[in-house]
């Protein structure tokens, strides 16, 4: 059967099948050491690492969407002004001494800002999912022009916020010697509760008319 002509015998056909089966194996066991790998989800700004950055806006223009920048606060203040344009966590190291003292702008949905102590000016200029918590404002400001997002566990001395947008939630932050601790202007609805007004002009100041209808102030 194995004798007519076009037919391999057994014995070449056993070698042909172990030689292909070995170059199989050789692909298979490369593949891992070929594969390309996934972008860092963390980058860091200060300290002392080799790849760290210097400016928090250069971290930002190479970070990929969702990324973490972690700030080390023994390069503080940070004198930069930055924008933020994609959705990411910007998390200091420490709430009071991780300083930043420039103007923050942020025009992207889903970014925090977390454990900053902010001596310059954070303007929301647009954004749905964004958070704002554990922060310092010490003489600095916040201008929150969003939705679906809140600000919280935050402390503010001699700053306040300007608060546009609907469905955010303002909770647990504390406000001392500001002028208006929260300005809300043309905006709603919105929940604002449990926060703490000291030795301010005014505590929550609401303007807009009907367009400010609609939300809860407890």
């Amino acid at each position: 059967m194995f004798g007519g002509r076009g037919m391999i015998p057994p014995k070449n056909l056993v070698s042909i099948l172990l030689a292909t089966i070995m170059v199989l194996s050789t692909f298979t066991f490369m593949a891992p050491d070929t594969a390309v790998a996934s972008p860092s989800k963390t980058l860091y700004v200060g300290g002392s690492g080799p790849n760290n950055y210097t400016h928090i806006q250069d971290a930002i223009d190479d970070a990929p969407d969702e990324c973490t920048i972690f700030i080390y606060d023994d390069s503080s203040p940070y004198r930069e002004d930055f924008v933020v344009y994609k959705p990411l966590k910007l998390l200091g190291e420490k709430r009071d001494t991780t300083v930043l003292d420039g103007i923050m702008i942020v025009n992207a949905n889903n970014v925090s800002a977390q454990d900053l102590n902010i001596t310059g000016h954070m303007e929301f200029i647009s954004g749905r999912g964004c958070h704002v918590r554990y922060c310092s404002f010490n003489d600095g400001g916040l201008f929150f022009h969003a939705s679906q997002s809140s600000v919280h566990d935050c402390s503010f001395l001699r700053g306040s916020i300007g608060l546009q947008g609907t469905d955010n939630h303002i909770f647990k932050n504390t406000f001392r010697e500001c002028g208006d601790g929260i300005g809300y202007d043309w905006s709603g609805p919105n929940l604002i509760e449990n926060n703490s007004f000291t030795s301010n002009n005014i505590g929550i100041y609401i303007h807009g008319g009907k367009q400010s209808y609609g939300s809860t102030i407890k």
